[in-house]
């Protein structure tokens, strides 16, 4: 009945939840690693700070849209990729990370030193 789905959508929701986890934290090094190699920032802290503001913000920005979804009633942001969510979902996160990056960067200003 109407409790089984309302079950199985709250292990979807902590499968993801989990997943969001899981990629946040095999995004640290992937960040870091390639990071060292850019010259635009020489700092490992510096690095380590852009993956954390990455591994915060893009789990965020997953829930925000799965939240609009919901209170709009629909499955998917359009048909284009079917069963994925649509191409929404698969820019999620880099809407909320981007403008999180952006004020990073410019907190960090490294250009300027």
């Amino acid at each position: 009945g109407s409790n089984d789905v309302a079950i199985l959508v709250k292990r979807r929701e902590f499968v993801a939840v989990i997943d969001d986890l899981m990629n946040a934290i095999g995004n640290v090094p992937v960040v870091v690693v390639i990071g060292l190699q850019s010259e635009t920032w020489n700092s490992l802290t510096e690095w380590l700070l852009l993956a954390v503001v990455i591994s915060i913000f893009a789990p965020i920005g997953d829930l925000l849209e799965s939240v609009v979804k919901r209170a709009l009633g629909i499955k998917d942001f359009g048909t284009v990729l079917k069963g994925h969510g649509g191409v929404l979902d698969r820019f999620d996160g880099v809407l909320m990370s981007l403008p999180a990056v952006y004020f990073l960067a410019v907190t960090l200003a490294p250009w300027s030193s």
